[in-house]
C-alpha cells in the first residue's frame, strides 16, 4: 500500500503541469561516517552510560568499565512535496531509508524498505484572512529550539493575521479511547487531547511570541502501559488508573520567545522562557496495582507522586562580522526534587532539537535515563560559526561548553503493597554536583551552493560528585574507587556530505 501511495504521488506530480495545479518539491540528503570512543558499565545492556558505573539495577559498583571505540555510517533522505491549487495546498514529508548502514538484504525492514509518509496535511487560506491547517503536521516546537523535540501531531490549527500580529489556536489528538469504547460511560475522558493558543507579533526590531499549551493525558491506565495481557482486573476497582508516561498528567505549558536586533551595531539575540506546572492527577492510585503482584508490583513507587513546577530559560547573543558569526549562549533548567510520578525529582529538559553540544546533548543526553538533551542542568557555551579561512568556500567553527547540574537528592516515603507507610528513604541522585565540559570543532567546504562536506569533532569530560550513598562511601574503600571513578574523556569525529534543494 505504501509503495502504491508513493507511486500515486509521483504520477500526480508528473501530471500537475496539465492541470491548474502547482507542484513544489524541496528536500535533503546526507551520508555520514562516525567514530566514537566512550566507556560503559561492564555487563550493562545499555549502549552508552559513561558513569558513575553501577550495575543494571543501580545499586552496586560494577566491574571496571569497558573502553569502547567503534565506527558506523548512516544516511537519510527527506522529501517535502507540496501540491497547490488556488488557495488550498497539500503538504507531505517522505522519509526514505533513515537508518544506520548495514546489510541491505539480511537486515531489511519490513515496512516497504523503510519508506515513511511522516507528514500529510491540508492548508486553506480563506478570503477573510483566516488560515486552516488540518492533518498530520509538525508538533512540539515553538519559538527557538530550546525545549523542543519535533514530532508528528494530528492537529486542527487556525491562524489569523491582524494589524497587531498573528493569532492562532489548535487542538491535537494524541489518543482516542472513545472510539474504541463507544458504549463505555465517560470514555471520552480517557482521551489524550492537547490545546493551545498563541500569538506572533513584532515591536520595533523585537519579535514577541507567547504560547499557552494545555496537555491533558488519558485518565486510564491501559494494559499496554503495564505489559499485562489484559486490564480486566484494573477495571474492577471502578476508578481511573493512570500512567506516568501515557496518562494521568495535566500540564499547562507557558512559553515566551523574544528575539531580534539589539541596536544598530549588528548585535542580535534570541531567548525563550518556559514554565510548566505539572499535575500528576491521582497518580497515587496506581500504587494499588502493586497489591495484584506480578507485573503490577513496580507501580507501588507511584504512591510518592507529587505535582511539580518545571521551568527554564535560554538566551543566545551573537554578532555577525565579515569574518564569521561569534556568540555566547546560556540555558537554565530547574530541578524539582520532590516532584514527579515517583517523587524522586523532575526537571526541565532542553530536549532533543536543541543539541547543546556534539556529544553531550546531541549524541549522549546528559542528566538521567529520561533525558533528551540536558536535563536539570545549567549550560554556558562560547561559539564561532562560519569563520572565513582565506580559502574560498572553506569555513571553520568551534565552541566551548560548560555544564553543571541543578539536580539534588530526594527524600521520599516508603509503602508496602497495600499503601501502608513503612518509613522514609533517600534517593541518592548520581547527577547531584555533576559537571562537564566539551570542546567542539567544525570544518565545512561548500562544494556548491547546495552541496557541502563537513567534519565535526568533539571532546567531552564528565566529573561526578557521587559517593554512592551511606552504604558505599567510595572515598574510604580503595577497592571500589576505580569502578566508580569518572569516565575517560568522550571523543567523537564525524564527516558528512549533505545535499539540500
Amino acid at each position: 500500500m505504501k509503495r502504491f501511495l508513493i507511486t500515486a504521488l509521483l504520477v500526480l506530480f508528473a501530471t500537475a503541469a496539465y492541470a491548474e495545479v502547482k507542484f513544489e518539491l524541496t528536500g535533503d540528503f546526507h551520508a555520514r561516517g562516525t567514530f566514537a570512543r566512550h566507556q560503559f558499565a561492564a555487563g550493562s545492556d545499555t549502549d552508552f552510560a559513561p558513569g558513575p558505573f553501577i550495575d543494571s539495577v543501580g545499586a552496586n559498583p560494577a566491574a571496571t568499565p569497558d573502553k569502547v571505540s567503534f565506527t558506523y555510517y548512516d544516511g537519510d533522505i527527506n522529501l517535502y512535496p507540496k501540491v497547490v491549487y488556488d488557495n488550498t495546498s497539500l503538504t507531505f514529508k517522505l522519509a526514505i531509508r533513515d537508518e544506520t548502514w548495514r546489510d541491505p538484504e539480511g537486515n531489511r525492514p519490513t515496512n516497504d524498505d523503510n519508506i515513511a509518509i511522516e507528514r500529510a496535511f491540508l492548508t486553506h487560506k480563506f478570503d477573510n484572512g483566516f488560515i486552516l491547517d488540518a492533518g498530520l503536521m509538525d508538533g512540539q516546537t515553538w519559538g527557538t529550539a530550546f525545549g523542543d523535540y519535533l514530532q508528528p501531531r494530528y492537529r486542527v490549527k487556525v491562524t489569523k493575521k491582524t494589524s497587531i500580529g498573528v493569532f492562532g489556536a489548535l487542538v491535537e489528538k494524541m489518543s482516542e479511547f472513545g472510539e474504541a469504547n463507544p458504549t463505555t460511560v465517560n470514555a471520552e475522558k480517557d482521551d489524550w487531547d492537547d490545546f493551545a493558543v498563541f500569538m506572533v507579533t513584532k515591536v520595533g526590531d523585537i519579535w514577541i511570541k507567547p504560547l499557552i499549551f494545555y496537555v491533558h493525558k488519558s485518565d486510564e491506565l491501559t494494559y499496554t502501559d503495564l505489559g499485562a495481557a489484559d486490564n480486566t482486573a484494573l477495571r474492577g476497582y471502578n476508578k481511573p488508573f493512570l500512567s506516568a508516561t501515557h496518562g494521568g498528567v495535566n500540564q499547562i505549558y507557558y512559553s515566551l520567545e523574544l528575539s531580534g536586533k539589539l541596536g544598530d551595531d549588528g548585535l542580535a539575540f534570541e531567548s525563550e522562557l518556559n514554565y510548566k506546572p505539572i499535575e500528576y492527577t491521582d497518580m497515587r492510585q496506581v500504587g494499588l496495582l502493586s497489591a495484584l503482584g506480578g507485573v503490577y508490583a513496580p507501580y507501588s513507587a507511584y504512591y510518592n507522586a507529587n505535582n511539580a513546577v518545571v521551568y527554564g530559560a535560554y538566551v543566545n547573543v551573537w554578532k555577525t562580522l565579515d569574518a564569521g558569526k561569534f556568540g555566547l549562549l546560556a540555558t537554565y533548567g530547574n530541578w524539582d526534587s520532590k516532584g514527579g510520578a515517583t517523587g524522586q525529582g523532575v526537571g526541565l529538559d532542553t530536549r532533543d532539537d536543541f543539541c547543546a553540544n556534539l556529544i553531550l546533548g546531541d549524541w549522549y543526553a546528559f542528566g538521567g535515563s529520561t533525558a533528551e538533551d540536558l536535563l536539570g542542568m545549567t549550560f554556558f557555551k562560547l561559539y564561532a560559526e562560519g569563520v572565513s579561512t582565506g580559502v574560498d568556500k572553506l569555513t571553520v567553527g568551534g565552541s566551548f561548553g560548560y555544564i553543571f547540574s541543578n539536580q539534588r537528592n530526594s527524600d521520599y516515603n516508603t509503602y508496602n503493597a497495600f499503601g501502608v507507610p513503612t518509613g522514609t528513604a533517600t534517593y541518592e541522585n548520581p547527577y547531584r554536583g555533576a559537571t562537564a565540559m566539551e570542546v567542539d570543532l567544525n570544518v565545512t567546504y561548500a562544494i556548491t551552493d547546495n552541496l557541502a562536506y563537513s567534519i565535526d569533532a568533539g571532546y567531552a569530560k564528565i566529573n561526578y560528585d557521587y559517593n554512592g550513598g551511606s552504604a558505599n562511601k567510595l572515598q574510604t574503600d580503595p577497592t571500589l574507587v576505580e569502578s566508580w571513578d569518572d569516565p575517560d574523556p568522550l571523543v567523537m569525529v564525524q564527516h558528512k556530505i549533505k545535499f539540500t534543494f
